[in-house]
């Protein structure tokens, strides 16, 4: 990776060897004797149309052959060269915002020194001579000319980019269509240019130019329309789609995605603020920390809650704060607005002046969408959350463990799974402690014993109430010996527990503890059946029988 200052000595170098290059073909080709007015009049043109270049396809494109023909034939070859050069200068100067440096010189100025001449000199070895001919012959030998040019340059410049492999192939012959014509028009432009120059003067690059400024403007125009178009679209799809989106964190990353489409951001993020710290969020949901006293910046964006907007050297404010390898010279944060927490959404470019009005716009829709999509999502998840759950002890209920019994039953056929047991856990003596201390007391004892249940439970396992007081664990991928094991630790830990209960007196409330035992079941695939839907009976039977009519407060396997 080049540094800043190993980019400045490598352009230097390239600048030294273009201009002794330069030198030495003025030396060896002659240039034609020329008017100071008339060369100054076609340079000014010659920058004005490399600081305003076409534009499609999102990229800019410096196009400026249709000066260099009467520059060609009125001065020779070393000053078209030359003119090219000082064009790219005024190209990369403009472009400075985009780019953020010149690192593109030394490509663009060996590719408009060596183009050129490999041209001329091909044309030249075949017998064409660069001077007054019929129209038609002259536009031939142009054509002929920049196609050998735009042949060397489109191959230079695709192979040091590396965007030769993985090519779009109808992409690219879209885009070489339109190249081919857009090669066309202006070489039109460059001939008759230079044959209306001779007899009409400076009133023809006049002309000239204005047609280069009207086309320019109409490709923008078209541009604009359909980079709008696309934007719509993503924003559109992201709303259209957002339902097949299982969980939010993939409506963020999608969302995150699609804001880097619509924008061309080098990063985006969601900024979440906390009592102690910023969080980020970027588009691989990959999280990282910072400190909130450090960044005044987001504090100050957050405390009033709007838009921030930071056009160039945002890495001033930023740097040593944002673990990143970006040096952002734009930054703009927009706000979401107030969830679990307060969000904003942070965008962040290596390039000046990089989000312009209507990014930032189609920017602001896609938040919407988001936000809409989130609140949907939301109220999703919560009703399948209500559906899933046992109201009173917020456990999974019967219907939940039904629907993850048949999911364990396809990954058995499927030879996914090879061994699952089961436990059902009941609450001994249950209906004497409602009889005793009533159903209000009971209810208590309930929610507080299946929190314990859940502290004790692996995630990996599944935990649902069974009905009343019994309780149903399916251990996926464990043996019966381990499954009795775990049996009898949460029989241990919930003899040790103690309930607190209030309890209503001769006019007088008093708080007590109460314990309480269980009974425990087993039951094992492949060891006690084959089949899932027997499982839980076996287990229960092991309960009623092993456990319950054994006295109680025991494990029992099926037999």
């Amino acid at each position: 990776m080049f540094t800043n200052e190993n980019k400045i000595r490598s352009n230097a170098v390239v600048f030294l060897v273009v201009t002794i290059m330069l030198a030495l073909l003025f030396d060896k080709v002659p240039t034609h004797q020329m008017d100071i007015y008339t060369f100054l009049g076609l340079l000014l043109v010659t920058i004005f149309a490399a600081c305003y270049p076409l534009k499609y396809g999102q990229m800019e494109r410096i196009n400026i052959f249709w000066i260099m023909i009467p520059v060609l034939y009125l001065y020779g070859l070393p000053m078209m060269i030359l003119y090219y050069q000082l064009a790219i200068f005024a190209f990369l100067l403009i472009s400075r915002m985009k780019l953020g440096n010149f690192s593109h010189y030394p490509i663009y100025a060996m590719v408009f020194f060596v183009g050129p001449l490999l041209s001329y000199t091909i044309i030249t070895i075949f017998g064409f001579e660069f001077g007054t001919m019929p129209f038609l012959q002259m536009l031939l030998v142009n054509c002929l000319f920049y196609a050998i040019f735009a042949l060397f340059s489109g191959v230079v410049i695709m192979t040091l980019n590396k965007q030769v492999k993985g090519l779009n192939l109808v992409k690219y012959k879209e885009s070489l269509f339109g190249e081919v014509l857009n090669s066309i028009f202006f070489v039109l432009l460059g001939t008759a240019l230079y044959t209306n120059f001779l007899m009409y003067g400076k009133y023809a690059v006049v002309v000239a130019l204005l047609v280069y400024i009207i086309t320019v403007k109409i490709y923008r125009n078209y541009d604009a329309t359909l980079q709008k178009s696309a934007t719509l679209e993503n924003v559109m799809e992201f709303q259209v789609n957002f339902n097949d989106y299982e969980t939010q964190q993939q409506i963020t990353k999608e969302f995150l995605q699609k804001v880097i489409l619509v924008t061309g951001a080098k990063q985006v993020s969601i900024v979440y603020e906390t009592e102690k710290h910023f969080i980020f969020n970027n588009a691989q949901l990959e999280k990282r920390f910072i400190n909130r006293f450090q960044l005044n910046l987001f504090q100050k964006v957050f405390a009033e809650n709007k838009m921030h907007y930071i056009k160039k050297r945002a890495y001033l404010q930023m740097e040593h704060l944002l673990e990143t390898d970006l040096k952002t010279e734009s930054l703009l944060v927009i706000p979401i607005g107030q969830f679990d927490q307060p969000a904003m959404l942070l965008l962040e470019s290596d390039a000046l002046f990089a989000f312009n009005k209507v990014q930032i716009e189609h920017c602001k829709l896609l938040v919407t969408a988001y936000k809409t999509a989130l609140e949907h999502k939301s109220v999703i998840e919560k009703t399948i959350y209500k559906s899933e759950r046992c109201a009173l002890t917020n456990l999974y209920n019967y219907r939940y463990l039904t629907e993850r019994i048949e999911e364990m039953e396809i990954q058995l056929v499927q030879h996914k799974m090879e061994t699952i047991s089961a436990i059902i856990l009941d609450i001994d003596h249950f209906k004497r402690l409602n009889d005793t201390y009533g159903h209000e007391n009971g209810n208590s004892i309930l929610k507080e014993f299946a929190a314990h249940l859940q502290t004790l439970v692996d995630e990996q396992y599944v935990l649902a109430r069974y009905g009343g007081e019994e309780f149903v664990i399916l251990l996926p991928n464990t043996t019966s010996d381990d499954a009795l094991k775990l049996a009898e630790h949460y029989r241990q830990v919930i003899e040790t527990l103690s309930f607190q209960i209030t309890v209503l007196g001769q006019q007088i409330i008093k708080e007590m503890e109460v314990h309480v035992t269980v009974s425990i079941g087993v039951a094992s695939i492949p060891e006690h059946t084959s089949k899932l839907s027997d499982l839980i009976t076996f287990a229960d039977k092991a309960l009623y029988v092993g456990a319950k009519q054994a006295g109680r407060n025991r494990v029992a396997i099926f037999k």
